[in-house]
């Protein structure tokens, strides 16, 4: 039993050394596995951003190598904690190409190295970007910037109608070029404007936005637009004039509806009102306007309406005689109108132009007999008008009559 103790000594120190690792990749433990997927990707004039995958669990971090784009000769040039899976590599040159690997490292190990991957960073910015209305065209806009590149070939000019979104590209200019003029833009709008130098087909970031408004040419709508019927036939517009500048105001109807609008009258100058005339009545009619000169249109004003009221009816026609005797006469004639509440006939004799009242048919009758005669062998004139509670129609045609002998 005295020497249990003893073989223990010399057993245990042999089991510690069995057990003990003196290979970090050693079959027992996980492997230093190499990263992959390395992209480079220029962000700016002198900045170029890596990405890559971490495949490794054991690493304790990543050596970053670089290289000049037409050269093998790889440099270290940053090392990361485990686990990091990005870098940005900056005070670069402008415009030149740079390559990049990656590599995991544990201790005293490192892995096979990813991928090469390479980027060309851009030109500089373009700076100091203005838009201003040019002088001399008031529908153009002169845009100027600070050219900072010595590498650039051209820049590309975006334009949106909106500070935040919708640009779209608007021209190409070369290189060294600082100013451009947008022409023939529409008037009264603010344009903005974001200018990028290219180094072949790698832009540089945008600079910032500038914006300018376009004149106002067309003069503005009419204001305080309104319509009154006036007679049966006849709506009266009046409407205050916007600007000294126009040349003259187009007025539109419709009738019935506020849609299908039609072009019925100009007026010339600043005249503020106009009579729109020959209408039909009980009908309403929707107007509006806009004033224009040399330039073209304003906007159109408001839409108003108003109703003709209720017409006299239509005139009578066809009046002729239908029987005639020595001591009477009969009229006869065609009733044109729908709504009249009586027909007044006149007469006059030859020799006198004194039209008088000689008598009235009730509403449709369209006969009239006169036994009021003063001799055979007379000439009577006669006409004929329809009256309702708008008032009277025209005269229909005079028709002549001469009674019989006895």
């Amino acid at each position: 039993m005295k020497r249990l103790p003893y073989i223990l000594f010399f057993i245990l120190p042999l089991i510690f050394i069995g057990c003990s690792d003196s290979d970090d990749n050693g079959p027992s433990g996980p492997t230093l596995e190499a990263p992959t997927g390395l992209t480079a990707t220029a962000l700016s004039d002198n900045e170029i951003r890596l990405v890559w995958q971490d495949n490794s669990q054991i690493e304790n971090g990543f050596y970053i190598d670089r290289s000049p784009g037409d050269s093998t000769d790889w440099t270290q040039i940053a090392e990361v904690a485990a686990n990091v899976v990005s870098y940005t590599d900056t005070d670069l040159n402008e415009g030149t190409t740079y390559k990049y690997q990656v590599k995991a490292f544990r201790l005293n190990n490192s892995s096979v190295e990813t991928n090469s991957a390479e980027a060309a960073t851009t030109a500089l910015t373009p700076t100091d970007l203005a838009a201003t209305q040019d002088a001399n065209e008031p529908t153009s806009i002169k845009l100027t910037w600070t050219d900072n590149s010595a590498m650039e070939t051209g820049y590309e000019i975006d334009r949106s109608e909106r500070a935040d979104e919708g640009y779209e590209l608007l021209a190409e200019t070369g290189e060294n070029s600082t100013e451009y003029i947008d022409a023939s833009l529409e008037e009264n709008t603010r344009y903005y404007y974001r200018v990028r130098a290219m180094l072949g087909e790698v832009p540089s970031p945008w600079s910032e936005v500038a914006n300018d408004r376009t004149t106002v040419l067309t003069p503005p709508a009419p204001s305080g637009l309104e319509a009154l019927a006036g007679d049966y036939d006849e709506i009266r517009l009046s409407w205050t004039n916007g600007g000294f500048d126009q040349q003259g105001v187009i007025i539109d109807r419709s009738e019935g509806n506020d849609v299908d609008f039609a072009t019925v009258d100009t007026v010339a100058g600043n005249v503020p009102n106009k009579s729109d005339k020959d209408l039909n009545d009980e009908t309403t009619y929707y107007y509006r306007l806009r004033a224009f000169n040399e330039h073209g249109d304003s906007p159109w004003s408001e839409i108003v309406s108003a109703t003709t009221p209720k017409g006299p009816p239509a005139s009578p026609t066809n009046l002729d005689t239908l029987e005639v005797s020595y001591d009477y006469i009969i009229l006869n004639w065609t009733d044109e109108s729908d709504d009249e509440l009586r027909f007044d006939l006149y007469r006059h004799l030859p020799g006198s132009n004194q039209w008088k009242r000689w008598g009235s048919a009730g509403p449709n009758v369209t006969t009239f007999r006169d036994d009021s005669l003063v001799g055979m062998n007379s000439t009577y004139y006669y006409t004929v008008k329809a009256v309702n509670e708008a008032g009277s129609s025209q005269y229909a045609v005079q028709d002549t009559v001469r009674t019989t002998d006895g």
